[in-house]
């Protein structure tokens, strides 16, 4: 009875990371573009579908919806999976430690706590990532010199003349404000959805 039980929980719990993972999938296709000098940066509200999972299922449940929905997502794609491994690895850094930091009480001050440690987390690793990884990769594959790169950054801010200033004056408020939107629309959505996942 007790084995019946544990596998109906368990099935229950896969078919609710596929649903989070392919609605977060839908919602990852409606992307803004928030600086239009630099178009490969788009913001979607994907990860607060992630982050809602996070918090309903725990930290290892984020991390599957998140998998799944990059997984979904390069068959769309047109960044030859840079976009796709960015998107896994900031929204990682985004939802696991808020849905940790949550776990351990459930109150709407620690949900808080941990979206601002998320956030902080996310848009810090997105600046390293960036430099090391992710833009050396799309300039080698698109064959783009990250000099043009930088130059998209800077006829939006004329400061901008190398990659560190591009990372801090570009990808650092972008990361930052994905990151807050998400936060923003989990705070307001989880309750109510959570009453359905519980279920």
């Amino acid at each position: 009875m007790i084995s019946t039980n544990a596998k109906r929980i368990s099935l229950r719990t896969i078919a609710k990371i596929g649903i989070l993972a392919a609605v977060s999938f839908v919602l990852m296709l409606f992307e803004v573009v928030i600086f239009p000098a630099v178009p490969f940066y788009k913001v979607d509200i994907s990860q607060s579908v992630v982050m809602i999972g996070g918090f309903a299922l725990g930290p290892f449940a984020a991390v599957i919806i998140n998998f799944i929905k990059s997984l979904l997502h390069l068959t769309v794609s047109s960044s030859g999976g840079v976009g796709e491994i960015a998107d896994f690895v900031t929204g990682i850094c985004l939802t696991v430690p808020a849905a940790i930091i949550y776990k351990r009480k459930k109150t709407r001050g620690r949900a808080l706590i941990g979206m601002g440690v998320g956030i902080i987390m996310m848009t810090t690793v997105a600046v390293l990532a960036n430099y090391y990884i992710l833009l050396p990769f799309f300039s080698k594959m698109f064959h783009i010199d990250i000099a043009d790169i930088v130059a998209m950054g800077t006829k939006m801010f004329p400061a901008i003349d190398n990659v560190f200033k591009f990372l801090l004056l570009c990808t650092a408020p972008f990361n930052f404000i994905k990151g807050v939107v998400c936060s923003l629309v989990c705070y307001l959505l989880y309750k109510r959805v959570s009453k359905v996942l519980h279920s």
